[in-house]
């Protein structure tokens, strides 16, 4: 379900012109065995800055994944360097270090996943490496949307938060000032 709707809204960004797509943190559903119908939506979607998070098989177990793909390749690849108490007593694996900052048309861009965004040193180090846009794929409600703007006016950086399209939860992209400059109607998809 997540794929076909990835494809749908990849496809809908295509032809509005879009240069960088986020998805929501879907490491709940996705796997390894998803990568290749995740780069076959990226080949798709063209020049598009695809942004997808995943569960990875890593040396010594799992961990949660973020791709930003371009034209079906790997643009940057990430792995949660900062879990949640719940993800550690599951057995997942830490990356070693925070996401590598990017050149992109729209800026240079990095990601932190999930909880990595309650952190808040995660987003300054993402900052001082150079990070304009930092990404944040989500996967669950709350105050992600107030944490959201904190992390852009700490940092005057933009923050582009995607969340699953739930009660109470939604995609936004935040300006430097921590005003929200678009966001997600909550409960509700795009295109």
């Amino acid at each position: 379900e997540f794929l076909a709707a990835a494809a749908r809204l990849a496809a809908a960004a295509a032809v509005q012109d879009t240069a960088l797509l986020l998805f929501p943190d879907a490491s709940a559903v996705l796997d390894d065995s998803a990568y290749q119908a995740l780069s076959d939506i990226s080949l798709e979607a063209g020049s598009i800055r695809l942004g997808f998070t995943y569960r990875a098989e890593v040396p010594g177990g799992t961990a949660r994944r973020f791709v930003l793909m371009s034209a079906g390749s790997e643009v940057s690849r990430y792995e949660q360097s900062h879990l949640a108490p719940r993800d550690l007593a599951a057995g997942m694996i830490q990356g070693e270090a925070l996401s590598p900052v990017v050149e992109t048309p729209v800026g240079r861009v990095a990601a932190m996943i999930g909880v990595e965004a309650l952190v808040p040193e995660i987003a300054r180090c993402l900052m001082l490496q150079g990070a304009e846009v930092i990404l944040w794929p989500a996967a669950a409600g709350g105050p992600l949307f107030n944490f959201a703007r904190t992390r852009a006016d700490e940092n005057r950086v933009f923050v582009a938060l995607a969340a699953p399209a739930v009660e109470g939860a939604g995609g936004a992209v935040v300006a430097p000032n921590g005003v929200a400059i678009a966001s997600a109607l909550p409960g509700l998809e795009f295109a």
